[in-house]
């Protein structure tokens, strides 16, 4: 009987702790849920607020190898949202979609529907709607992974004049400010901005001094993406770089002699970047030198040339357009030569696929060669990146793969025939004695 008694006391008390704990949590639940809700409702009320809408500064990828890039977010009525930016290099362009503000463990801000602009940077395999992109950062891209950016992200703080965010994929910081000017007045500054910066030819990034040392940033050319970055003869990692209306901010500051600088302004008038931050006001950056920057006129002459097991015929560079592309004279074959394409910024020069001859009614074309799959590509943007070793007394070019593929790495050129005005019906061509021009390309030395 006593054990009956405390069978069922036991199972009285589990049914009454069981009742307790439930109106409790009830109670919790009810009262987290509302607040929850009415934050989500203020976020969302704070987000359609500014006229212009608001600026963000985006970055991708968890370890922000691609920089920043700027987008103009206009959040209205029915979940849509307007979005502009410099991606595309067009201040104008404006896609629309739709957002949602979702309240899960913590508050969050969705893109939830594709916008070609906005997910351009978070699709696995994106691809440039109509215009080639200002940047170009896409052939650089992980096939399959895209940049690795976010479209949902956990809100971290917000008010009036700024709201935090976090991407719950890089758990990157992203900030966004309102904008006090239209989207495409701000964004043609930027655009401006990166123009100016990036078409400065012999440049191969920015050097202040702090405190007797040299603070260098550096960069292929002009102002990149991400920069390593040095300080005297210590290495202090790479600075994420994002452009803005009137120069240049970092996703982290940079620590060096004693100062922290993350804002740049760029004096158009002396090509210079003065910093903004307390404290670091008189650190003034100016571009730095390219040592290996050739002039167009300097690549015409006589050379000898290196390929597969040549080493000893003597080829000649001479002018085609001037300051844009040059002829290299018969290098693999003694009927056609190939054209030199030159990039008046980097000071190099470059070989791409390219029709060299007309045979009947078919056009030969030197492809890109991949001797280790045995691979080509007639894909213009593939090729080899000719850069100068800095030496006029050893004057040698070098010839490498210009990382334009991720399935192919050119090692030479291929004959290959098209279909006159065509890349159809493509074959083997072996008119010139062989299919390859040359499997391995090494270097042109001046003579």
């Amino acid at each position: 009987m006593k054990k009956v008694f405390y069978y069922i006391s036991i199972l009285l008390l589990s049914i009454h702790v069981s009742s307790c704990v439930q109106d409790i949590d009830d109670v919790f639940d009810a009262s987290s849920s509302v607040r929850v809700d009415e934050a989500a409702k203020a976020f969302d009320a704070l987000l359609r607020r500014p006229a212009n809408g608001w600026l963000m500064e985006y970055y991708p990828q968890s370890n922000q190898i691609y920089g920043g890039f700027a987008f103009v977010l206009k959040f209205g009525e029915e979940s849509k949202v307007d979005v502009s930016g410099t991606l595309f290099g067009d201040p104008e362009q404006v896609y629309q979609s739709l957002y949602s503000i979702k309240k899960d463990k913590n508050i969050s801000l969705n893109f939830d529907t594709y916008n070609p602009l906005f997910h351009y940077l978070s699709d696995p395999d994106p691809h440039v709607p109509g215009t080639y992109s200002l940047y170009g950062y896409y052939e650089n891209m992980t096939r399959g992974k895209g940049y690795e950016g976010d479209y949902e992200f956990f809100l971290v703080s917000s008010g009036e004049n700024e709201i935090i965010l976090q991407g719950k994929k890089t758990k990157n910081i992203i900030r966004m400010t309102p904008l006090q000017e239209t989207a495409s007045s701000y964004l043609t500054k930027v655009l401006n901005v990166l123009k100016e910066t990036s078409s400065i030819p012999a440049i191969m990034g920015l050097t202040a001094t702090i405190d007797g040392k040299s603070l260098e940033l550096f960069s292929y050319g002009g102002v990149g993406a991400y920069m390593p970055v040095s300080y005297g003869d210590e290495t202090l990692g790479s600075a994420s770089v994002l452009a803005t209306s009137d120069g240049l901010t970092f996703y982290s500051p940079i620590e060096a002699g004693g100062k922290s600088i993350s804002h740049l302004a760029y004096r158009s008038e002396d090509k210079t970047f003065v910093c903004t931050d307390e404290g670091a006001t008189d650190v003034v950056f100016s571009f730095l030198p390219n040592p290996q920057y050739l002039p167009y006129e300097d690549y015409i002459g006589s050379y000898k040339i290196a390929y597969d097991k040549v080493t000893s015929k003597t080829v000649t560079i001479e002018a085609k357009e001037e300051g844009k592309t040059l002829r290299l004279n018969k290098p693999f074959s003694s009927k056609y030569s190939i054209v030199l394409q030159y990039e008046p910024v980097t000071g190099t020069v470059s070989i791409h696929p390219q029709a060299v001859a007309t045979n009947g009614t078919m056009d030969i074309w030197i492809c890109s060669y991949d001797a280790a799959q045995g691979r080509l590509s007639w894909n213009e943007t593939t090729g080899m990146q000719g850069t100068w070793n800095g030496d006029r007394e050893n004057f040698v070019i070098e010839f490498a793969d210009n990382g334009a593929s991720s399935s192919l790495t050119t090692t030479g050129f291929y004959y290959r025939s098209f279909d006159a005005g065509t890349q159809n019906n493509g074959a083997h061509f072996d008119g010139f004695g062989d299919y390859y021009a040359c499997k391995y390309f090494y270097s042109l030395t001046k003579k």
